[in-house]
């Protein structure tokens, strides 16, 4: 549908998260940063897609292979590039030296949810909803291991500040 329509999503994704997560406070300058940061790096996937020879309304794989990978590249800079850097130095909060490492161990994520979004565009391409029934297994199982190795990494930091802490506190 284009970058417009992608640029929609976006807005629709940070409206949804400010509905679904009233619980942490936010302040207004933190708010607006992130959704001027969903949208810029919408538009700017887009844009790239478009440079790079990406096709709307069908699917030619494996020739969109490298406007789809420019344009998930492009959102992995502009939102890396944003948290780390832009809104850091907005907020007046001090930058991560190693935000660069961020933005590598970022791109795996986009690029998985890249290859899904390809998959799902095929599938409904072709009307392969047979394999769209035996696909989503594999994805759902994938997904709680992720959330489950997440869960973990978080307890473990967790834990390891309470530890600093208490030793700080003797």
């Amino acid at each position: 549908l284009g970058p417009q329509a992608m640029v929609f999503v976006a807005a629709a994704g940070v409206a949804m998260r400010l509905v679904t997560e009233p619980q942490r406070p936010q302040s207004v300058l933190r708010v607006l940063l992130d959704a001027v940061v969903a949208l810029v790096a919408a538009f700017a996937s887009g844009w790239v897609h478009q440079v790079a020879g990406g096709t709307l309304g069908s699917f030619a794989w494996p020739d969109q292979g490298l406007p789809i990978a420019a344009a998930v590249l492009a959102f992995c800079a502009v939102t890396s590039i944003a948290a780390e850097v832009i809104v850091p130095l907005v907020t007046k909060v001090p930058l991560d030296p190693s935000w660069p490492s961020h933005f590598i161990n970022g791109v795996p994520g986009y690029v998985v949810a890249a290859g899904v979004a390809v998959g799902i565009a095929t599938v409904s391409e072709h009307r392969l909803w047979q394999v769209a029934v035996v696909a989503a297994a594999p994805l759902y199982f994938a997904y709680r291991a992720y959330a489950a190795s997440v869960m973990r990494a978080d307890e473990e930091r967790r834990r390891k500040e309470v530890c600093q802490h208490l030793e700080q506190g003797m």
